[in-house]
């Protein structure tokens, strides 16, 4: 597996606080924290994400997942997963009995009902454990960390000492929470098409591409993964792969002009990290003008992190990130967590 791909791995394994919450009302940058068996992730819109695990060793394993949008007033929602068994999990399907200190509810569905999920999650900040019951067996999810990451969210939303604080409540206003930051909504070219006579000028333009270290990690004679597609009616985009490891590869882009001398630039995709660049994707895919990447964290692919970009005829924006969090033996990972959203036009 290629230096590249390794150092990516860490990087996603490293939960950073990325900004501080000290004020809450100034631009957010993403949140991944974690406490005890919790983790928490917020998003560039402020909207924060809360999962609960029991450990990777549990036959019968089981988590929670809290969402809140930002601003004021916002309703709480809690949603549950549990699956039995190993290499062949089976997932439990509703209803399911769930219990919190003196608190019990019916769930219907995945997701509990608003009233409910606040409810139940008051009781659970006191409770060592949450309670399943289906059909006479019962099992716990432990919530050891759920009151710090609360707590947590509470603060990067800007909620600490309100009546709709989850664990510091107070007498300060609610309308005194800070609104739900917007939503970026960048303009995308649409891609046009490329011709099957196009084949000879896309050989022309790969002979241009100067930066040869993508050549000697990963020769023409192991036949990587090349591409070539039209952006707009002066650009082209060049993907090749460059490195290779035991369950994925990770590839280049250069943007390219579509006249003589053509002028190859190496790509460079921005992420939710002010300053992070990153010059190779794992799994790179390109698709209408997107770019898209996804990697797993580990062999097993239990865990997953993923992110998109479009052309808007002058870069490549970032249009998503997300990650599936701590896994915890859930095959692909049992929650999709955002850390950058966007309404592409």
């Amino acid at each position: 597996m290629s230096v590249f791909i390794l150092s990516f791995f860490r990087r996603m394994a490293v939960l950073v606080w990325w900004a501080s919450a000290a004020s809450a009302s100034s631009a957010q940058a993403p949140l991944s924290w974690e406490y005890g068996d919790w983790q928490l992730v917020c998003d560039n819109t402020r909207t924060c994400r809360a999962a609960g695990y029991t450990t990777e060793a549990e036959r019968i394993r089981s988590t929670v997942l809290i969402e809140r949008a930002a601003g004021p007033g916002t309703p709480l929602a809690l949603s549950w997963k549990v699956e039995v068994g190993d290499s062949a999990a089976e997932e439990l399907r509703p209803p399911v009995g769930l219990k919190a200190g003196a608190v019990r509810v019916q769930a219907a569905q995945r997701m509990l009902a608003a009233a409910e999920a606040s409810k139940l999650l008051v009781a659970m900040l006191n409770a060592p454990h949450l309670g399943f019951e289906k059909a006479g067996s019962r099992w716990h999810l432990p919530l050891n960390g759920l009151k710090a990451v609360m707590l947590k969210m509470d603060e990067v939303q800007g909620r600490l000492d309100t009546p709709g604080a989850v664990v510091r409540r107070g007498k300060r206003a609610e309308a005194e929470v800070p609104a739900a930051l917007p939503v970026p909504k960048p303009r995308l070219l649409r891609p046009l098409n490329t011709g099957a006579s196009e084949a000879g000028l896309a050989q022309l333009m790969w002979a241009a591409v100067r930066e040869r270290a993508c050549w000697e990690s990963l020769p023409d004679s192991d036949n990587p993964y090349q591409t070539a597609q039209r952006l707009d009616i002066s650009t082209w985009l060049l993907v090749r792969e460059c490195s290779r490891g035991a369950y994925q590869a990770a590839s280049m882009a250069w943007v390219v002009s579509h006249t003589p001398p053509f002028r190859p630039q190496p790509v460079a995709f921005p992420t939710s990290r002010k300053g992070e660049l990153r010059h190779e994707l794992v799994s790179l895919e390109l698709m209408d003008g997107r770019v898209s990447s996804s990697a797993k964290g580990r062999g097993v692919g239990d865990c997953w992190s993923s992110a998109e970009w479009g052309w808007t005829g002058e870069r490549f924006e970032l249009l998503s990130e997300s990650s599936t969090g701590l896994c915890r033996g859930f095959a692909g990972g049992a929650w999709e967590l955002p850390t950058y959203v966007t309404q592409p036009q």
